[in-house]
C-alpha cells in the first residue's frame, strides 16, 4: 500500500467517525445546538438596537438633566 492510499484510508475513517460523532450527544448530555434561523438572528438584532436606544435615551437625560448639553 502507498502512503497515498494509506492517508485516503485514513482520512475515510476519520469522515465516518465525524459523522457518527455529530449525531451523538456531548458527554455533558446536552444535544448539539442548532443553527441559528434568520428570525432569530433578526430577533436578536432588533432587541439590540432598543437595548442601545434606551441606553442612549438615559444617557442623552442625564447629560441634559445636568446641563452639560444644551
Amino acid at each position: 500500500m502507498t502512503e497515498e492510499q494509506a492517508l485516503a484510508g485514513n482520512y475515510g475513517i476519520l469522515a465516518k467517525q465525524e459523522k457518527m460523532a455529530g449525531n451523538l450527544k456531548s458527554l455533558t448530555g446536552e444535544p448539539k445546538r442548532k443553527k441559528a434561523s434568520w428570525f432569530r438572528t433578526i430577533l436578536w438584532i432588533l432587541s439590540m438596537m432598543l437595548l442601545t436606544n434606551v441606553a442612549m435615551a438615559i444617557l442623552f437625560y442625564v447629560l441634559y438633566h445636568f446641563k452639560i448639553i444644551h
